[in-house]
């Protein structure tokens, strides 16, 4: 199991200074191997479990209380809100294994370095396994298969506490670990008649991620993922330190990043929205900045997705799996999702109409006109070479060369012609070169066939 006493062969960084005179000396055996228990093996390299405890600057989308849902740098170490957002979306996952399930508080206080995060769905069983032998919540958050990212939460805190109580077993239980799940106290079984509830509430290790508070990006990055549950779970409620989030379902959500945006004729973005399934719900519009996405798998933010749309997806997939320890590209292959997302042709009809293809054509012509503009600009060129049929002229490119001039003839037949004239007035200052049939008319041409005339004359 997880945090049996296993051995681990763990090779230890040299850490003191190395005597010049003896850099020969090897390190004996006993100090390059060393036994090591799981959970000691955890602290010692934390990437491979939770991801980089190192801070890690880049653009995103935080949650910021002046300005609201906002793009942006933000310094954060993933390690550190990778244990948040496990306890997180287990409280959402509780959505899933309990219909009647309501609410989900999370409290992040920055002063005190606490976080908590509750749930009304159904509780854990307060009862003995028995096979172990011991309490199944014991077992859950110190022991055994289950729970692995609240486990490794609670070796990264320094103070761990749980709390639930279950309706069926008659049951309330609370255990604190303390000092990265070195100590920890009595559990105390109570008995209860009240509702079901699951309560997380853990104090991070800050020196474990090289910080000295929870700062303000990383818990405008938290309360992101706060307002990303309101809008991805599905008949919760979300309070977020007392206050009820003000989204309600997906749709809303998704007007937290959309609202006061206009597309480039100045018109307030319109959202195409289609609940395809009880699995897939998904959102469509114009982007301003190429193509971005906004995803969740299971509430589980699925952000590493790397145009002209924008799109908003919240799906439920049977058994995920991800590329990495922070969760945010979804490697499952899609005949393995347990659903599939067929949008209707209505759907796709809205979004034919919501302006996104002329902001694609607009650009496409852009693009166009850019490459024609640099293939007409002013470079002078002493001589041309490489152009297939072209006779240019002797003088071309040299201190007579506005003194001669190019016929272009509609074919090569009509360039014969032409050329049987030069024996009488010779080639020094002109030169000879033949279309491709007849003139083009460029107001009815395309910028790719203006393009390839002007790249030939």
């Amino acid at each position: 199991t997880l945090f049996d006493n296993q051995i681990n062969a763990s090779k230890k960084e040299e850490s003191e200074s190395v005597n010049k005179n003896d850099t020969s000396k090897k390190m004996s055996v006993e100090r390059v191997y060393q036994k090591k228990t799981q959970l000691e093996h955890i602290l010692l390299r934390p990437d491979t479990y939770i991801g980089s405890v190192e801070p890690l600057t880049q653009l995103m989308w935080v949650y910021d209380e002046d300005v609201g849902m906002n793009c942006r740098e933000v310094t954060f170490v993933p390690g550190l809100y990778k244990i948040f957002d496990e306890i997180l979306v287990n409280a959402a996952d509780n959505k899933q294994r309990d219909k009647n399930m309501t609410c989900i508080k999370i409290s992040i206080d920055p002063e005190s370095n606490i976080i908590s995060i509750w749930n009304n769905g159904k509780g854990i069983p307060v009862v003995e396994h028995k096979v172990e032998k011991v309490n199944v919540l014991c077992f859950i958050f110190s022991g055994g298969r289950n729970g692995y990212g609240a486990k490794l939460c609670n070796i990264f805190s320094t103070k761990f506490t749980v709390e639930t109580a279950c309706k069926e077993y008659k049951h309330s239980f609370k255990q604190t670990w303390m000092n990265n799940m070195m100590k920890t106290s009595e559990p105390k079984i109570k008995h209860f008649e009240g509702d079901d509830y699951t309560c997380i509430t853990f104090q991070p290790d800050l020196s474990k991620f090289k910080m000295e508070k929870l700062d303000k990006d990383i818990v405008s990055l938290m309360t992101r993922r706060a307002y990303d549950l309101a809008g991805s779970c599905k008949g919760v409620k979300v309070m977020l330190n007392g206050k009820k989030l003000p989204v309600n379902g997906f749709r809303s959500y998704v007007d937290l990043y959309v609202k006061d945006k206009l597309d480039e004729t100045g018109v307030a973005l319109k959202v195409i929205h289609e609940v395809v399934n009880e699995r897939w719900d998904v959102c469509l519009t114009l982007s301003e900045k190429g193509f971005q996405q906004i995803s969740f798998v299971n509430s589980i933010a699925t952000t590493k997705v790397k145009n002209h749309i924008w799109v908003f997806v919240n799906c439920l997939i049977e058994n995920p799996s991800f590329d990495s320890q922070t969760k945010e590209n979804m490697t499952l292959q899609p005949k393995s999702f347990g659903s599939k997302c067929q949008l209707s042709e209505k759907f796709f009809k809205a979004a034919s109409n919501c302006g996104i293809i002329e902001s694609i054509l607009n650009w496409v012509k852009f693009k166009a006109q850019t490459q024609l503009n640099k293939k007409c600009s002013s470079v002078k060129h002493s001589k041309i070479k490489g152009i297939p049929k072209l006779d240019d002229a002797n003088d071309a490119g040299g201190k007579h060369s506005l003194d001669c001039t190019l016929i272009l003839t509609e074919g090569d037949s009509a360039k014969s012609l032409a050329v049987s004239g030069l024996g009488v007035i010779g080639r020094d200052r002109y030169g000879v070169f033949p279309l491709r049939g007849k003139i083009l008319n460029v107001r009815e041409a395309s910028h790719k066939q203006v393009s390839s005339l002007v790249n030939s004359v």
